[in-house]
């Protein structure tokens, strides 16, 4: 799980003939190579290379070729800031896009070079080490997509499984942004960590139309009761058809939205996982009694202002027993819980490289130094559940 902003891209490959947003083909075909690895703000593509015989014909430059795409309400229109030229090849490098972004390249001196995002397959890094896999709907259970790393193992082996739950900004059907939006997920699978700690790592994919929103529809995210029906039979399944997955070793952890999540599913289920880390989250204070004793490590930035440390959002008001991170851990001390809590400052935070001091609603970033505490991840993978 690294601790950068801005990656620098070097592309993979992939041959493709080049058309328009209007599928108009173009009478030249090259090839693309696109590397876009995920770090801790998600996947940013930098640069993008193009094959093709004698591409040097064509007499290049970087004020040939303009970039656009769409930040919030606005398009946006950028130049190439350079390029690279060989006899075969042309490399563009630009102001770092986020992969999660549709963007167009246009060359004015010819169609035959303009492409899409999607004209290119990126290889992205960890990302692609996950398998896609779908939850089918029940009478007490919601459809659910996800993603599963499966490690290498032999067949005698017991290896732990990781189920991250994604924040608010990551629902949708692609059953793919919950793994470029961040590395909070793709860390787990990095070589890094399995070299160290081999595990599965489940990551399902919270359908938009149940995103926690109670003033307008109602919904609760994660806590929704079909959706946490789903992830416990998700488990089921999984353990099942995994025979190596160690039944004493399901964690859970999620950020934000997740984090709500994490809560409920331990209120919830606390003889099913070993121990929880939820990070930037709020949960049902009435519940603690259930999750006394099991071994959670939470986390949280004091500044907070989307998730408070401390209270409610607004969108939480019906329901008063929904109260931030710190009056949790107080609530979990008082019945005589072992909980560890880390709260990050704002120089915690821009020791992480958030920069909170560009924007303040940066503050809810504290998956960033969560994930990248080297203690919180040995903590996590020691501990065991005697009631498995």
């Amino acid at each position: 799980m690294s601790k950068f902003i801005r990656n620098v891209f070097i592309l993979s490959v992939v041959c493709v003939s080049i058309l328009t947003n209007s599928s108009v083909a173009h009478s030249y075909t090259f090839k693309a190579k696109g590397y876009a690895p995920t770090s801790d703000f998600g996947n940013k593509v930098e640069s993008i290379k193009l094959y093709g015989d004698n591409l040097s014909r064509f007499n290049l430059s970087s004020d040939d070729f303009e970039i656009e795409y769409i930040d919030g309400d606005n398009t946006v229109k950028e130049k190439v800031d350079k390029i690279q030229l060989g006899e075969d090849y042309v490399e563009l490098h630009f102001e770092a896009i986020s992969y999660n972004t549709n963007f167009n390249i246009t060359c004015t001196k010819t169609d035959d070079l303009n492409i899409s995002k999607n004209d290119i397959k990126f290889d992205l890094g960890d990302s692609d080490k996950f398998k896609s896999g779908i939850h089918k709907a029940t009478e007490d259970s919601e459809m659910l997509q996800y993603r599963l790393y499966t490690p290498q193992v032999t067949s005698d082996e017991k290896v732990p499984l990781v189920l991250v739950l994604h924040g608010g900004g990551e629902v949708g059907s692609d059953n793919s942004i919950q793994l470029t939006a961040n590395d909070m997920i793709t860390g787990f699978a990095s070589d890094r960590i399995q070299s160290k700690y081999k595990s599965y790592v489940l990551a399902p994919q919270l359908p938009a139309e149940l995103k926690v929103n109670v003033d307008t529809t109602g919904k609760i995210g994660w806590n929704e009761p079909k959706i946490k029906q789903a992830l416990l039979d998700t488990l089921n399944d999984l353990e099942s058809e995994y025979p190596c997955i160690d039944k004493s070793r399901i964690y859970i952890t999620g950020c934000s939205m997740g984090a709500m999540g994490t809560w409920g599913m331990i209120t919830s289920y606390p003889d099913m996982f070993a121990a929880a880390m939820p990070v930037c989250g709020q949960g049902d204070i009435s519940l603690m009694e259930n999750i006394k004793e099991m071994p959670i490590w939470a986390f949280h930035a004091t500044n907070d202002p989307v998730v408070p440390m401390y209270g409610q959002k607004d969108q939480y008001k019906y329901n008063n027993n929904i109260i931030g991170t710190k009056t949790i851990v107080y609530r979990l001390k008082e019945l005589g819980s072992n909980i560890k809590f880390t709260e990050f400052s704002e120089e915690d935070m821009l020791k992480a490289g958030v920069r909170v001091d560009e924007n303040a609603i940066y503050n809810h970033f504290a998956w960033v130094p969560a994930y990248n505490n080297e203690e919180a991840i040995d903590w996590l993978f020691s501990q065991r559940n005697n009631k498995a």
